[in-house]
């Protein structure tokens, strides 16, 4: 068997029998669809719905504010929002996107450009629970659909996972990171959606989406394990996002 497709499949094999962890809802299959409370956060989601309902047991922020609510589908690329994927929309807007794997995923989006001083709008979003690292763990393993802008920002306890790619199937990536030293720890997993506000760059903005996050015995393999499944991709120092909505799809009031 390719060294690369053994490291894979190596990773997708054990997760399931870590039952030690109180991380509930890393596929976001919980997810059910509820209006959003009457004076919801942020103020500017598109169709929102409740974050209680859509995200149980995750905790959603953009920039450092709580929100109750997310947007019910990743529509607009201009603004930073923290989206449920798969949600059936509306019966004016019926476009719901198409999850990574499962009925739902999360999309998060990042764009500095039209916050700041006096803007009402938010620069990054987050997604975050707490709760305890399997004492086995060696690595995290989570699928991502490409990505636009600087790579997500995964932390336990608030110290950043350096992240590789392991695959790559028609642009959804199986990254995985080093979580040996956090192993039987009680801490917090967020995953930091922060573009750079360099508009020459993906206009300044950072996104991505994201499912089936996991905790696996196997450790991180050496770089020439998964060098060859990098190699030549836009990994290397670029992502890749598959934008299916076109920037002003939709206007926003």
């Amino acid at each position: 068997m390719n060294v690369s497709i053994r490291c894979v499949v190596l990773f997708l094999a054990p997760i399931a029998a870590l039952h030690a962890s109180s991380f509930q809802n890393l596929n976001f299959e919980s997810a059910s669809v509820a209006s959003a409370p009457a004076s919801y956060t942020p103020w500017d989601a598109y169709d929102p719905i409740s974050a209680a309902s859509a995200l149980p047991f995750w905790t959603v922020e953009e920039d450092n504010t709580g929100c109750n609510a997310v947007w019910r589908q990743p529509v607009a690329l201009d603004e930073t929002s923290v989206a449920l994927v798969g949600a059936k929309g509306t019966q004016s807007d019926p476009q719901s996107g198409t999850p990574i794997q499962g009925k739902y995923s999360v999309a998060l989006s990042s764009n500095p450009q039209t916050s700041g001083s006096g803007s009402p709008y938010f620069s990054f979003a987050s997604i975050a629970q707490t709760g305890n690292v399997p004492v086995q763990a060696k690595s995290i393993v989570f699928l991502m659909e490409g990505a636009y802008g600087p790579a997500p920002l995964v932390t336990l306890g608030g110290t950043p996972i350096n992240l590789i790619a392991l695959s790559d199937n028609n642009n959804v990536y199986t990254m995985a990171g080093d979580i040996s030293e956090f192993a039987g720890q009680n801490l917090e997993l967020k995953f930091l959606c922060q573009g750079t506000g360099n508009r020459s760059v993906d206009f300044g903005e950072s996104g991505f989406e994201l499912d089936n996050i996991s905790f696996s015995t196997v450790a991180i393999p050496e770089p020439s394990s998964y060098a060859a499944l990098i190699a030549g991709t836009a990994l290397v120092g670029t992502w890749i996002f598959r934008r299916t909505i076109k920037r002003g799809q939709v206007s926003k009031g």
